[in-house]
């Protein structure tokens, strides 16, 4: 059942239509926030990138060029022999390749990888966050239209009572107090009309600047309001468990990078084998004893290992791993800390289905008793005084009756938002 639509409430140009689920989408398009996650998910992917690189060999080139005087010799009964010339040139290429490094390159893989995948969650999250402040100013916008809606419905009820008071005056049958009764009511009823006017335009211009509209440019929300269904009976609307939340899988992240880490400090107390090849081009080159131009070329290995004599590296492993235990600490208390969140909202859900259900009974006792107010008023048997406090009833009652259905809704984003539910991209239920 379809109980409110979106409304036209501004005249001239033609206005852009959106369905909220629209809105939420074109708002996530042009967030900036958004956008700066995506760079940052971005700098993951080309670290990530540069980890894997570093299993591949590495070319360097090098060249020098010096002069060096005094140059030592040896002297000999046959000749003088020296060792070194006066004027030096080597260029050297040289590709070396790890062999083992004590896991460090296999770890800094593992763990930008698990960086890539924490900001993939971090970026979820920015996106959740986007789509639940624009979700919930749409419902503001359409709850400032409803109220409007009422207000002017009030007024169209209290001018067609003015009439009526004008012409029983004019008949005699009704004095000067009930055409000022009738006047005053319409009057706040008009200063009502402006004030939920002035509502509106402050929730469009909200509105319009998380879409990164034009202030002036008009937006119509067409969404229709269903009635609400009642959580405690519709569970499959409304899933349970915080574990789709990204903030969640990027606390599980955290503590996978934690594990990496440590890994990786660990193996800073192995040894580390290169294997290298390098040619050299130059002159003496090689040769200390020769003036000639020559080539030569060599290969092997190189083996590395360096110690802290202070214990440093071992006070890393240490520090790595209580940041490990640290981050397992934090995902429990996040967890428990989403898990209480999601069960408030899911009361708070339930609570304001309660309350809808007692503003519709309210809203419709207020009509009948208009109504009837009308008709014993017709009858002359109860005073304008009586029927203008029927019809303010019956306003109060429709504002918080439209207010209470997307209340409801509002309630329903922070729920969905809670437990990390894709459904608060789309329209209403």
């Amino acid at each position: 059942m379809v109980l409110i639509i979106g409304i036209r409430l501004f005249s001239g140009t033609s206005a852009l239509e959106l369905t909220i689920e629209e809105a939420i989408s074109r708002g996530i398009d042009r967030s900036y926030s958004l956008e700066s996650a995506v760079q940052d998910s971005l700098a993951a992917h080309f670290e990530y990138l540069a980890a894997k690189a570093a299993f591949w060999p590495a070319l360097s080139f090098n060249a020098t060029a010096f002069y060096s005087d005094p140059i030592q010799k040896i002297a000999t009964p046959w000749q003088e022999i020296r060792l070194g010339q006066n004027e030096n040139y080597l260029a050297e290429l040289k590709l070396s390749f790890p062999l083992y490094v004590g896991g460090r390159l296999l770890n800094q893989l593992k763990l930008r990888r698990t960086l890539l995948e924490m900001s993939g969650f971090g970026l979820e999250a920015e996106r959740m966050r986007a789509a639940r402040a624009i979700r919930m100013l749409s419902l503001q916008y359409l709850i400032a239209e409803a109220s409007l809606v009422a207000a002017e419905a009030s007024l169209a009820r209290l001018d067609l009572l003015g009439r009526d008071t004008h012409s029983r005056f004019a008949a005699g049958l009704a004095d000067s107090l009930d055409l000022l009764e009738s006047q005053l009511s319409i009057s706040i009823a008009r200063r009502l009309v402006i004030e939920k006017k002035s509502a509106v335009a402050a929730t469009r211009l909200a509105l319009s600047v998380y879409l990164n509209l034009p202030a002036a440019e008009e937006i119509v929300l067409v969404d229709s309001i269903p009635r609400p269904k009642n959580p405690a009976e519709n569970p499959e609307l409304y899933p349970a468990g915080v574990e789709n939340r990204p903030e969640l899988k990027a606390a599980s992240s955290r503590i996978a990078i934690s594990k990496h880490t440590e890994k990786m400090i660990r193996g800073n107390l192995l040894p580390g084998i290169a294997a290298f090849a390098a040619y050299s081009y130059g002159r003496p080159n090689r040769d200390l004893t020769g003036d000639h131009w020559n080539d030569s070329f060599m290969s092997g290995l190189n083996l590395y290992w360096e110690f802290n004599l202070g214990g440093g590296e071992l006070r890393n492993v240490q520090a790595a791993a209580s940041k490990m235990r640290s981050s397992l600490m934090a995902k429990d208390g996040l967890a428990e800390s989403f898990s209480i969140a999601a069960e408030i909202a899911r009361l708070e859900l339930q609570k304001s289905y309660d309350q809808f259900l007692l503003a519709s009974g309210e809203f419709s006792m207020a009509e009948n008793k208009y109504r009837l107010a009308l008709e014993r008023q017709n009858a002359g048997l109860l005073s304008l005084n009586q029927v203008l406090e029927s019809e303010k009833e019956l306003a109060a009652s429709e504002q918080k009756y439209r207010q209470a259905i997307l209340d409801f809704y509002l309630k329903e984003t922070e729920y969905f938002y809670s437990v990390g539910s894709g459904k608060i991209y789309g329209g209403l239920n």
